[in-house]
């Protein structure tokens, strides 16, 4: 009676750990192994598309998986490789064609098949996030098959993107990509004769697998920071289709990026900030998706931040103990996958009290520390930190006024953050205190337009027209923190 009681008893507990710990069904001496985030295999036909026709035409749709997929200038009949439809890539097109898609965790490896649809032969880049991946080539119209090792976690934008103006219209299909991420096991499950304490400790064990592993993951997992001044950005620059499409595309590669010069490049009035920003979020979720972005604002600055993995938490202009000519807005963020939360301060100085503004700005830090109690400050922006402006300090060096006992300085003297030819000044800048080392991942960068755009359909004025200073006299600078390593 005891005997049959105590395996009542034992079965019991393996069926409840089963259910509520996921450690294996209720039969003893087999092993079930607990996958923490299995390798997925997705897949894209495009027969969710409801675009058709030879005309090149832009527009998204949702795909497979529930993924929303971005179009420019492509065509949806002839040079079908496989189902009914194929996208077609024009060439030569104004703005270039691409096709594109955001997936959330990550990317392994990326398959596709490609052939040329017509009679030029194909240069087609493809691109995970900012990084070329490769560029396919082929003079055949026959299927072509193409793999790419990307490995890369958190959220990554594929592209698939003309090369340049000579590249022959491209088809592509049957894409099939990995997820990226790692692999943990639990223990097995012993007989009948362990006793409940055993039973006990493979629960405990398996916990900490799964833990262990989910930590790694988000530990691994980067978000992207940006920074662009766009230059006069008000009524006259959004007004321009291929200039503002490509303005909110460089948006869409970063998880949040702060703007100067909305609506002036010194006070702007309300109404005309407000239009800007309202005309460019709108843009940026036409290519990323609706509801993609959000933005706050406030003087001539912008917060413009990706709504799937980042949460907004407050937002205000700086009330510190520092004057600034162009008041600097500050925010309060946190990562909604990992627990990276930090607080940005974005900044345009003046340039004729630049020597004033840059050393202000480690008070300005120290209050929106104490204003958010938040140790993970990111101050970002426009410092006129060169030239005539401001002594930086040595090529290659930190910025002066920013020890490096208490500071990091991500863009380092000596980089060129400007688009004249004339001149390669360090004018933008990435500020950080040493607290935050654990969560910046040691990437950064600066996204120089005509490495990835095309330029010669820009509209500007008679100088800018056709060049990189339709966009901006500034580029975008750029850097990655882990959403995964903070302790403070």
């Amino acid at each position: 009676m005891i005997r049959t009681l105590f395996t009542m008893v034992v079965l019991s507990l393996l069926m409840l750990v089963s259910a509520n710990c996921s450690i294996g069904p209720d039969v003893v001496g087999v092993t079930d192994d607990t996958t923490v985030d299995r390798v997925v295999t997705y897949t894209e036909d495009f027969e969710k598309s409801t675009a058709s026709g030879t005309s090149y035409v832009t527009g998204s749709f949702v795909g497979n998986n529930g993924l929303t997929w971005n179009y420019v200038q492509t065509a949806w009949s002839g040079a079908v490789i496989a189902g009914s439809k194929s996208p077609v890539l024009g060439m030569n097109r104004t703005p270039v064609a691409e096709v594109s898609t955001t997936v959330a965790d990550g990317v392994g490896t990326l398959s596709f098949k490609f052939k040329k649809a017509y009679s030029t032969a194909v240069s087609l880049s493809v691109y995970a996030n900012d990084t070329l991946l490769g560029t396919v080539t082929t003079t055949k119209t026959t299927t072509q098959s193409k793999t790419f090792t990307v490995n890369k976690s958190g959220a990554v934008t594929i592209r698939f993107v003309q090369s340049g103006t000579t590249a022959g219209q491209v088809s592509i299909d049957t894409l099939s990509w990995t997820s990226y991420g790692t692999t943990s096991s639990s223990s097995s499950v012993s007989s009948t004769s362990s006793s409940v304490s055993s039973i006990s400790s493979s629960v405990s064990s398996s916990s900490s697998s799964v833990s262990s592993s989910s930590s790694s993951t988000a530990a691994t997992g980067t978000i992207k920071v940006g920074s662009f001044n766009i230059e006069i950005f008000g009524t006259t620059k959004i007004s321009r289709a291929n200039v503002l499409y490509t303005l909110a595309h460089i948006a869409t590669r970063y998880d949040i990026i702060a703007i100067q010069e909305v609506g002036s490049n010194g006070t702007p009035s309300e109404s005309t900030a407000t239009t800007v920003m309202d005309t460019y979020i709108a843009k940026i979720n036409s290519i990323a998706g609706a509801g993609a972005y959000s933005y706050v604002r406030g003087h001539q600055y912008a917060f413009v931040y990706k709504n799937a993995t980042i949460t907004k938490k407050a937002s205000q202009l700086y009330s510190g103990s520092k004057t600034f000519t162009y008041t600097p807005l500050v925010g309060n963020f946190a990562v909604k996958s990992g627990n990276f939360d930090f607080a940005m301060l974005t900044i345009h100085t003046s340039p004729t009290v630049a020597t004033t503004e840059i050393p202000a700005l480690t008070t300005a830090m120290a209050d929106v520390r104490t204003l958010y109690s938040e140790q993970d400050v990111i101050c970002l922006g426009d410092y006129n930190a060169d030239g005539s402006y401001y002594s930086p300090g040595t090529s290659g060096g930190d910025l002066a006024g920013f020890s490096s006992s208490t500071y990091v300085t991500v863009i380092k003297n000596g980089t060129d953050t400007t688009v004249s030819p004339n001149n390669s000044y360090t004018y933008d800048r990435m500020q950080l205190y040493t607290a935050s080392t654990e969560d910046y991942a040691g990437v950064k960068g600066v996204l120089k337009f005509v490495d990835y755009y095309t330029i010669s359909n820009l509209e500007g004025t008679s100088t800018t027209a056709g060049t990189e200073a339709a966009l901006s006299d500034h580029y975008p600078i750029w850097a990655e923190f882990y959403t995964g390593r903070d302790t403070n």
